[in-house]
C-alpha cells in the first residue's frame, strides 16, 4: 500500500512533486467547467421547451375533450327528447300516429338497403 499519495489528496504540500503540479491546469478546467455548464443549460433549455409542448399538448386535448362532452350532452338530450315522443305515442294503442310511425320507419329502412347497394 502507498502512503505517499494520501498527502497530496489531503492538502499535504510537501508530498507533491513538480510533475503533479503540471498536470493540473486551472485555465483547462475552468474551460472545461464553462463548457459543461453550456451544455447542462442546453439540455436543460430544450427540457423546458418538450415540458411547454407537453402542457401545450395537453391543454389542446382539454378543450377537445370538453367540447365533445358539450356534443355527446346535446345528442344524449336529443335521444332523450325523441325516446319519450316515442313513449308518448305508444301508450296510446289505436293511434294512426303508430301507423305512420312504423310505416315511415319501413320506407326509410328499404331506401337505405337499396341505396347501400
Amino acid at each position: 500500500m502507498s502512503f505517499g499519495k494520501r498527502g497530496a489528496l489531503f492538502g499535504d504540500t510537501s508530498a507533491t512533486s513538480k510533475s503533479d503540479e503540471k498536470l493540473f491546469d486551472p485555465e483547462t478546467a475552468e474551460r472545461d467547467n464553462e463548457r459543461q455548464i453550456d451544455y447542462l443549460a442546453e439540455r436543460a433549455s430544450v427540457l423546458k421547451q418538450i415540458t411547454m409542448d407537453i402542457h401545450g399538448e395537453a391543454e389542446r386535448q382539454n378543450t377537445f375533450l370538453e367540447q365533445m362532452q358539450g356534443t355527446v350532452e346535446n345528442a344524449r338530450n336529443l335521444l332523450s327528447g325523441t325516446m319519450d315522443r316515442f313513449g308518448k305515442v305508444f301508450e296510446t294503442k289505436g293511434s294512426k300516429y303508430m301507423l305512420y310511425i312504423v310505416t315511415g320507419m319501413v320506407v326509410v329502412m328499404l331506401f337505405l338497403y337499396y341505396a347501400v347497394v
